[in-house]
């Protein structure tokens, strides 16, 4: 059983149930019980002192009264313990000593009972002590739950806005304006809570730029900062990726590269940003005209590059098609086209480098075949790239 309610101790049970309030209740109750328990020992000690001054004084003036006459020639006085044991012997002392007491004639006992003088104790401290005790215990159990009452309740209200800061409220402050310990520590929590703002202000501000930041950072990872399509390396791993799915499901597809014809004269005659703004109104036509599941990247420069899974050569020469008359009408005031070329997959190759290097092969047909038309790779113009 010692082991139980120790377990319970050690894990905080009794210490969790039993509040402050509780603990200064017993406290101070059991302090006004020993109190009285104590002052009734001390009040029944000190009447039976009295009564006992009480009862020697009436055997003095009993001694005197006798002693008148020269009744009396020796006296005792003693208490019932002392008279049952001492008595006999000094009447056989006074016997032997006839010469020194020659007329005696006898001896005498006179006994005085003390039983009115225990009752009368009895019901002081029937009628007094206990009523009075009843009233004193009660009374000093009031007082200790309103000093307690009084003590604990600041104590709970700064408790309370704790557990609020805790759960992340730092708008509430304790509105105490006692001069006390009590509200040098209400100020400190009022202080403490400023505090925790400002820094929980600070922080979240912290965290939000670093989020953004990471965010940033990821865009940069993936993506072209300029027209926010994805850049060289994501696309060479989302091509890879279209690779494994086509050896695994046997699917076909189609890579298309796109390199805008004469845009180094707007870059040289209307300036760099009249360029980047050609790139990023290229890439919004191509994210318009290609399906969702395309996926389209600029790969540096002027270059871009789409994947087309589940495309056939026809279907890849037709969505070119309509990209390069897209670009024509939107770029008609300055004479910009593109020049496109097509590999196929798995016709062409499995392996995203070859792949590239085909698509890059047809473009550049393209170009050397006169700008603004479509090629689709064959293994000619390898042949005629080597020699």
């Amino acid at each position: 059983m010692q082991v139980f309610i120790q377990s319970f101790y050690e894990n905080g049970y009794f210490r969790s149930t039993m509040s402050i309030r509780t603990k200064i209740l017993s406290y101070i109750s059991l302090l006004i019980v020993f109190v009285y328990i104590l002052g009734c020992f001390l009040f029944i000690n000190i009447l039976k002192r009295q009564h006992a001054q009480d009862m020697k004084k009436r055997s003095a003036a009993l001694e005197m009264q006798f002693s008148y006459d020269n009744e009396i020639i020796s006296s005792f006085i003693l208490s019932q313990h002392e008279f049952a044991e001492t008595t006999p012997k000094k009447i056989q002392l006074l016997k032997n000593n006839d010469e020194m007491f020659p007329h005696t004639i006898g001896f005498v006992q006179i006994g005085l009972r003390t039983q009115k003088i225990d009752k009368k104790i009895y019901h002081t401290v029937l009628i007094c002590l206990i009523p009075t005790g009843v009233v004193f215990i009660f009374g000093g159990i009031c007082l200790a739950f309103f000093l307690s009452k009084r003590v604990m309740s600041p104590l709970r209200c700064i408790t309370e806005i704790t557990q609020e800061i805790a759960r992340g409220n730092f708008t509430r402050a304790v509105s105490i304006q006692s001069q006390d310990e009590i509200g040098l520590l209400a100020m400190n929590v009022n202080t403490m809570t400023k505090a925790l703002e400002s820094s929980y202000n600070e922080l979240k501000q912290e965290i939000e730029k670093r989020k953004v930041s990471e965010a940033q950072l990821v865009l940069l990872i993936d993506r072209d900062p300029l027209t926010n399509l994805f850049n060289r390396r994501r696309f060479h791993k989302e091509l890879e990726l279209c690779m494994e799915q086509t050896q695994r499901y046997g699917s076909n597809g189609a890579l298309m590269f796109l390199d805008l014809d004469n845009f180094k004269q707007v870059n040289d005659t209307l300036g760099h940003q009249k360029g980047d703004e050609l790139l990023v109104t290229i890439a919004r036509l191509l994210r318009k005209r290609l399906r969702q599941l395309d996926l389209v990247a600029r790969l540096g420069g002027d270059e871009f590059a789409v994947i087309l899974p589940h495309t056939n050569e026809e279907q890849a020469q037709l969505i070119s098609e309509q990209i390069l008359a897209s670009i024509i009408t939107a770029t008609e005031h300055i004479n910009v086209t593109a020049s496109i070329g097509i590999a196929l997959f798995p016709a062409h190759g499995i392996d995203a480098n070859t792949l590239l290097n085909c698509a890059d092969t047809a473009m550049y047909k393209a170009k050397q075949e006169g700008r603004n038309r479509i090629y689709v790779y064959s293994m000619e113009m390898t042949l005629l790239t080597e020699v």
